[in-house]
């Protein structure tokens, strides 16, 4: 295997999304981050040798398990080897200018619009569209000069992604009085390294 300023770790979303965040904390010292549009694409890249490592969502402590990456799980021949909790707070991210009171559409990954569904509705009436990404739905905002909108991402998808940064018009987006955490697991095709000391030689 190699050394750790040299592995590649495959997530899926856009830069600045959860599951980046989760990855820089699982491998700080990865030599690169890979970007996937989906989750099965993460597995594949990892099956292919294209990634060393791969860190996906298996548990979300107010939605539950992320039953899709447990079938893909089944699907691979890979292994968890490691987990990791991230603390998750969701903020209603807007281009400049853009106030509250003018946001008539919603933009984020399905879970996170489950998540902060009592806080949309204290909103009043607004179009709620899915995405496939929490910082995908920022990207698409500034991307598109959406300015009748608001995406509800990670208050790091913003810088991340751009140079101009948007505004946070509304924190803590999540349920009101809950600690959400999500419990990614690093996944590889060693299965020598699962749950041992040795991974942690990769970080």
């Amino acid at each position: 295997m190699p050394p750790g300023q040299d592995c590649v770790v495959a997530y899926q979303g856009e830069p600045g999304a959860y599951s980046e965040i989760a990855s820089r904390s699982f491998f700080p010292l990865a030599g690169s981050l890979v970007p996937c549009e989906t989750f099965d694409l993460v597995f594949q890249r990892v099956q292919r040798e294209e990634a060393t490592f791969g860190v996906i969502p298996i548990e979300n402590s107010l939605a539950g398990s992320i039953h899709q990456n447990y079938d893909l799980l089944l699907r691979h021949r890979l292994t968890i080897i490691g987990e990791l909790k991230l603390r998750i707070l969701h903020h209603l991210i807007a281009n400049p200018g853009v106030g509250l009171s003018q946001v008539r559409r919603i933009f984020s990954h399905p879970q996170a619009l489950m998540q902060c569904r009592r806080n949309i509705a204290r909103l009043g009436k607004l179009e709620i569209i899915p995405t496939y990404d929490t910082a995908g739905s920022v990207k698409q905002i500034k991307e598109e000069k959406i300015l009748d909108g608001a995406a509800i991402a990670s208050d790091l998808a913003d810088p991340v992604i751009f140079w101009t940064p948007l505004c946070i018009i509304q924190h803590k987006m999540g349920r009101l009085g809950s600690t959400q955490l999500i419990n990614f697991g690093g996944v590889c095709p060693d299965a020598s390294l699962a749950y041992s000391e040795k991974w942690r030689d990769h970080r």
